[in-house]
C-alpha cells in the first residue's frame, strides 16, 4: 500500500512530471545504471533520494543530505532507508 511503480515514462512527459509532483520519496535501488538521469530529475523535483552505490550515484547523491545510498542487494538497507523517509516527514 501506499508505493507506485511509474514505468515506460518517457523523459519530461506529462506521466513523469506528475508522479513525481504526487511523490513523497523515489527509490531506485539500480544494480547498474552509473549515472542514471533520472536521479537528477528527482531531485529537481524536490524529491530524496534513495539508490545504490553504482557508478557516479555517490556523486550525484549526497548521503543524508540529498537522499539515501544503500549498497546493491541490501534488502534490510533498503527497507530502512523507505521506513525512515516515511516515518519521518522532517528527514525528507
Amino acid at each position: 500500500d501506499g508505493i507506485e511503480v511509474v514505468r515506460d515514462a518517457k523523459p519530461g512527459s506529462r506521466e513523469l512530471v506528475d508522479a513525481y509532483r504526487r511523490a513523497d520519496v523515489f527509490c531506485l535501488p539500480t544494480r547498474g545504471d552509473c549515472t542514471p538521469v533520472v536521479l537528477g530529475e528527482a531531485m529537481a523535483s524536490g524529491l530524496p533520494v534513495i539508490t545504490t552505490r553504482v557508478g557516479s550515484n555517490e556523486e550525484t547523491v549526497a548521503d543524508g543530505v540529498d537522499g539515501l545510498l544503500i549498497d546493491i542487494d541490501d534488502a534490510p538497507a533498503l527497507h530502512s532507508a523507505l521506513e525512515r523517509l516515511m516515518r519521518f516527514p522532517e528527514v525528507r
